[in-house]
C-alpha cells in the first residue's frame, strides 16, 4: 500500500499563527480604546464613552454583518484563498489604523460637531478600520477551522471513529 506522506507542520504552524494575529489584534483593538479616549475623543464631552465602545461595537459588527461571507467565499474560490481575502481585509483595517493616526497627527482640527462634542475625522477613520478588523477576524475564524479539518495528514483516511483504535 503506497501512501503519500504530506508534512502536516507547516500547515498547522501557519494556522496556528494565524490564530494567534487574529486574537492578539481582537486583544489590541480593547487595549487601544483608552488611548483613543485620551487622545481623539478629549472634547467629546458627554459622548466620549459612548463614542469609545463604539470602537467595539463596529468592530463586533464586522463580524454579525460578515461572518456568513466567508462560507460563501470557501464555495467559491476555496479555503487559502478566502484565508488570504480575510488577511487582506486584516491588512485594510491596519493601514486604516496607521492612515487614522496619520490623518489626526497630520490635521487635528479636522473635526465634525455633534452637539457640544468635537470628533475628529481620525477617529472615524479608525472606526471603519475596526469593523474590518472585525470582517477579517470572522472570515478568518469561519474557514480556519475546517480547513485545519480537511488537511490531509497522510494517515489512513478509511479510519473512522467506531474503530479509531485500530488506526494507530
Amino acid at each position: 500500500m503506497d501512501m503519500k506522506h504530506r508534512n502536516s507542520v507547516m500547515p498547522f504552524a501557519i494556522v496556528t499563527f494565524i490564530y494567534f494575529i487574529v486574537g492578539f489584534l481582537t486583544t489590541v483593538n480593547e487595549q487601544l480604546q483608552a488611548p483613543l479616549k485620551f487622545t481623539f475623543l478629549a472634547e467629546a464631552g458627554n459622548l466620549k464613552n459612548t463614542l469609545t465602545t463604539s470602537i467595539s461595537f463596529f468592530f463586533f459588527l464586522g463580524y454579525l454583518v460578515n461572518g456568513s461571507l466567508a462560507s460563501k467565499w470557501v464555495n467559491a474560490v476555496g479555503y487559502k484563498n478566502t484565508i488570504v481575502r480575510g488577511l487582506m481585509f486584516m491588512i485594510a483595517g491596519l493601514v486604516l489604523y496607521l492612515c487614522s493616526s496619520w490623518f489626526g497627527y497630520r490635521y487635528p482640527d479636522q473635526a465634525f460637531h455633534f452637539e457640544q462634542a468635537t470628533i475628529p475625522y481620525g477617529f472615524l477613520i479608525f472606526v471603519v478600520g475596526s469593523y474590518l478588523m472585525g470582517t477579517a477576524a470572522a472570515i478568518i475564524q469561519v474557514v480556519v477551522n475546517p480547513y485545519v479539518a480537511s488537511y490531509e495528514t497522510g494517515q489512513d483516511t478509511t479510519c473512522t471513529a467506531l474503530k479509531y483504535h485500530d488506526c494507530y
